[in-house]
């Protein structure tokens, strides 16, 4: 399981990024790659998702990145349409990727883990 999660990490910012890639690159069949997620309570997609928003999240905490647009941030890694940005940003977090942009610390509210 730790090779699978250290190449889903090595290619978050790679909008292509899917289970059978991941499966393919573990040497293993995308049916098995996910029963090892399942079994740990999350699908692999939601995971990976989950990492882009953590590594969103905190660069729209990071004040020497606030030159870079949202979008451009959401693109960086891996998210290819703004709407389901909004939408994952909103869901897990409870507030917008702007309102989150504003703010100089970590929020409580934001169930994505944290790097």
């Amino acid at each position: 399981m730790a090779h699978v999660n250290v190449y889903i990490d090595g290619h978050l910012l790679d909008p292509s990024l899917r289970p059978p890639y991941v499966a393919r690159a573990s040497y293993t069949s995308t049916r098995y790659l996910h029963a090892i997620f399942l079994a740990q309570g999350v699908s692999v997609s939601t995971w990976i998702c989950i990492l882009r928003l953590s590594r969103c999240y905190r660069d729209l905490l990071d004040p020497l990145l606030v030159e870079i647009s949202i979008s451009a941030t959401a693109n960086r890694w891996g998210f290819t349409d703004s709407s389901q940005c909004r939408q994952v940003f909103r869901k897990s977090c409870r507030e917008s990727a702007r309102d989150i942009r504003k703010r100089t610390s970590l929020s409580d509210n934001c169930t994505a883990p944290r790097d």
